[in-house]
């Protein structure tokens, strides 16, 4: 009887071991990914209200003026916003360099049904550029350069050369709800 709870119990360790390696596997590592905000500081900024709508999604980027990182935003309906990080635990992340996958654009958004997801802003088949861009669909961003769009809620390609697996690159994402610390990273 001991005997058998000790392989069940082996057994679910090594299940949730497995899973918990499959779940890294459509983790981008191709280019570095370190991004930053504590939401308990800035409540109001449309990053954070973008994580508790569902289809809201953000692009993000990260820029130095004058010694102080600012968070600059635009949202898939036509909303930007520059947030000032203020405190020097906020501004420390940022000290080693602006890390945000390939050309330092990530979107950030609600998915309808995976939760929050980011993503690399630039086109995986384009080789990281160039920038993608909304479309009229809230869940859609295309490729200017190649024709490529690709869904939000899974990353998957929608249209366009479909002969290649390069779905977007995604980043791994860390955050419990307003007022905790939203970290995206790789």
């Amino acid at each position: 009887m001991r005997r058998a709870g000790l392989l069940i119990t082996a057994s679910i360790c090594c299940y949730f071991l497995l899973t918990s390696c499959e779940a890294e596997n459509y983790v981008s590592r191709k280019y570095p990914c370190s991004f930053v905000l504590n939401t308990a500081l800035h409540l109001t900024c449309k990053l954070v209200q973008a994580l508790d709508e569902s289809n809201h999604f953000t692009k993000v980027s990260v820029s130095s003026r004058g010694g102080v990182y600012q968070v600059n935003s635009s949202d898939n309906y036509g909303n930007t916003e520059v947030v000032t990080l203020t405190t020097d635990k906020e501004n420390y992340a940022y000290t080693n360099g602006i890390h945000l996958g390939a050309g330092n654009l990530l979107i950030i958004g609600q998915t309808s049904f995976n939760g929050i997801l980011a993503y690399d802003g630039t086109c995986p088949n384009c080789n990281g550029n160039p920038e993608l861009s909304w479309t009229n669909n809230a869940t859609q961003v295309k490729c200017d350069r190649c024709g490529r769009v690709y869904d939000l809620n899974t990353g998957g390609i929608v249209s366009g050369a479909k002969d290649e697996n390069n779905s977007l690159m995604r980043y791994i994402v860390a955050y419990s709800g307003r007022g905790s610390v939203l970290n995206v990273h790789n």
